[in-house]
């Protein structure tokens, strides 16, 4: 694990210089406490300032500015003698929370995309019906979605075709096909490992095995665990914030220490898959520091769909909840900013 005020690479190859200082309030809040739920979220651009990309570190925009907003980073210990470390958790306000989701609407769930919220609820019935009672079928209605208008093969330099996908797909480890984000604890590490091993060959490109097409299919195989990185908006864009990115490194140096013995240097340019590994560990441990990200997102798929009664349980959908939070999440305005009342979500 690197020391305070080491070097630790950003994606990209951006380097920036970790500080791990002691714990306290963030400096420099997101949204603030804008008024009652679902009013006074805005539809400004996505802001720049803020982010970790092209050498410049936060302050002001979208991901930081202001007071209030978010909560607290809160110091917690791991690990026992000459190996005990520290790590950060971020909490976040009702009003936060709120907001993001209500960003993630205005740029998704309102627009007729080929991602929005009820094309979700349909591929995930799809899914449900192809792993869930082994239809082959119903898997290449699945495949071909995400191939072509998820534009998960594209530039592969191998991949599995729909029948092998669907063979290994079927053998991956049941425990891991009901298990949620917030089940996750340390003894998961090396088989969750071994999972991703599994299916690393499903598409490769010049960077190695494929993160973004991996995650796209393992969240439709268990959308309670497993959360989509892609490389343009998870990757780059949300951690390309330096205040989400350095208690997500810290994370990272835990589980690397866990299969591994040590911290492993990469490039960062885009998500390895012990990265993947540690980002749904990191996105586990946000969800217990802030459950009410699961009960606004119940709120939310009822607001934002029309297919949502099919799909009772999605409101256990982690790996959802969580990516659209902080899809959302970076595009808060800063706080003392005021927006226009919500035209899309009604109140809660």
């Amino acid at each position: 694990m690197a020391e305070a005020g080491a070097r630790a690479a950003g994606p990209r190859g951006a380097e920036r210089v970790r500080r791990d200082g002691p714990g306290g309030r963030v400096e420099g809040g997101l949204g603030g406490s804008l008024g009652g739920e679902w009013s006074g979220r805005g539809w400004g651009r996505r802001g720049d300032a803020g982010t970790r990309g092209r050498g410049e570190r936060g302050g002001g925009g979208a991901g930081a500015g202001g007071s209030g907003g978010v909560g607290e980073f809160i110091e917690v210990e791991w690990g026992e003698g000459l190996d005990k470390r520290r790590r950060s958790e971020m909490k976040f306000e009702r009003a936060t929370i709120l907001n993001a989701f209500d960003q993630h609407a205005w740029r998704y769930a309102k627009r007729e995309r080929p991602w929005d919220v009820d094309h979700h609820v349909m591929l995930w019935q799809t899914a449900r019906s192809a792993f869930g009672t082994g239809d082959e079928a119903e898997f290449q209605t699945l495949y071909s979605t995400l191939q072509k208008k998820w534009q998960a093969m594209r530039r592969a330099q191998e991949k599995w075709d729909v029948h092998e996908a669907f063979e290994r797909f079927m053998q991956l480890d049941a425990k891991y096909s009901s298990k949620r984000l917030t089940d996750l604890k340390a003894d998961d590490v090396k088989p969750l490992w071994n999972l991703l091993r599994s299916v690393e060959g499903l598409k490769s490109n010049k960077y190695g095995s494929s993160v973004v097409a991996i995650s796209k299919f393992l969240h439709f195989w268990n959308p309670r665990l497993f959360v989509i990185v892609d490389d343009a908006v998870i990757w780059n864009q949300v951690f390309g914030r330096w205040w989400l990115w350095k208690p997500f490194v810290e994370k990272r140096d835990e589980t690397d220490h866990l299969l591994f013995g040590d911290s492993m240097p990469r490039p960062d340019a885009v998500c390895d898959l012990s990265s993947y590994l540690a980002v749904l560990f990191w996105c586990g441990d946000l969800l217990r520091a802030n459950p009410q990200i699961i009960s606004v997102f119940n709120n939310y798929l009822g607001s934002a769909s029309k297919l949502i009664g099919s799909l009772p349980d999605a409101g256990t959908y982690e790996g959802a909840a969580v990516e659209w939070f902080l899809i959302g999440l970076i595009n808060v305005p800063p706080a003392g900013v005021s927006t226009a009342e919500s035209v899309f979500l009604k109140p809660i």
